[in-house]
């Protein structure tokens, strides 16, 4: 969110082929920090930190882990996990601490699921306004056309306004292969609510190109933006839609702090992992089966070689949950 004016400056780890650890270190040994967040909870990563130059030092709390932090939290498994990230900063801020206190009493996270799918419990979205309101601001500040790359893009939006019910978003892509729902299940889904009057739309980041364009040239009149926004410019976009169906990825974050109602696709992960959507109103489509999650982050080649659980979740049952959420029936 560089260009969105919330952080100054991202130093990237690259894991592999080849590590940066080195390379990031001495940059960051440049600077003291008054104070350092860890999220992570690797031994690497908590040996990272204590090589640090800071006052204080925050992360989660495991028992080996004293000597890289000055102050140390419970994870609260009850919360989707980007509010768990917020537990971290809880104790020294009092309204962060209490909008929590008061979430974990109202929110159902580990609701049992139903079927195909289950009712998301999530945090109501009054309480995202600030991050939410910070971004409007600094993209309005720029211009009503900043969230549009170029002029063809622009034109294309400006006639999607014009046009249907509403526009659905639809995120297919997803760092892991084995986190994709099948392509023709995405066609199939946008065809049918095409023809309801929706305008469908395509995102995604710029390797998941070749995705979002089969799958666009399947859908008649879709538009893809794939590839075509920055972060604050997708965001930007979510705000104007009526729903965004995604794979268990970033996007799907994203649109939580747009408001954007979601229907997660989720298959070698579940929703007790804490990666779930957490806005209302949402829901997530699966199906339940042993071998389930077969990682915390899903892989790139199914453990069992049937990816079962994203090809035979029918397109039908993903269209329920979309019917659901478009008509607001939470029978």
């Amino acid at each position: 969110m560089l260009d969105a004016g919330i952080v100054d400056e991202v130093q990237e780890v690259r894991k592999k082929p080849s590590g940066n650890w080195g390379e990031v270190k001495r940059n960051l040994n440049k600077i003291k920090f008054n104070l350092i967040v860890c999220p992570h909870e690797s031994f690497r990563t908590a040996m990272f930190v204590f090589g640090l130059n800071g006052n204080e030092k925050i992360g989660y709390w495991h028992l080996w882990n004293f000597f890289a932090f000055s102050k140390r939290c419970p994870r609260p498994m009850g919360l989707p996990e980007s509010l768990r990230q917020l537990s971290l900063i809880s104790e020294l801020d009092k309204d962060v601490n209490e909008e929590l206190r008061k979430i974990q009493k109202i929110s159902n996270w580990q609701g049992e699921s139903k079927g195909v799918s289950s009712l998301c419990f999530p945090v109501p979205g009054e309480k995202l306004p600030k991050i939410s309101n910070m971004l409007l601001e600094d993209l309005d500040q720029q211009g009503p056309n900043y969230g549009l790359i170029h002029k063809k893009v622009e034109r294309l939006w400006l006639n999607v306004m014009k046009t249907g019910l509403g526009i659905v978003f639809m995120a297919p892509g997803s760092e892991w292969a084995t986190k994709r729902w099948r392509q023709s299940g995405y066609s199939e889904l946008g065809k049918k609510l095409q023809s309801k009057g929706y305008q469908i739309c395509l995102v995604g980041v710029a390797a998941e190109e070749k995705i979002c364009t089969e799958i666009s040239s399947l859908i008649p009149h879709s538009i893809n933006f794939c590839g075509k926004t920055s972060l604050s410019e997708l965001f930007k976009l979510f705000t104007k839609g009526k729903l965004l169906i995604s794979n268990d990825s970033g996007a799907m974050h994203m649109a939580a702090v747009a408001g954007l109602p979601v229907v997660g696709i989720f298959g070698p992960t579940t929703l007790e992992l804490g990666y779930r959507p957490w806005q209302e109103p949402s829901r997530v489509a699966e199906i339940k089966l042993e071998c389930r999650p077969c990682g915390k982050h899903g892989a790139q080649i199914c453990p069992l070689g049937t990816h079962a659980c994203m090809q035979e979740l029918s397109t039908d049952s993903v269209y329920k949950e979309v019917e659901t959420v478009l008509l607001g029936d939470f029978k």
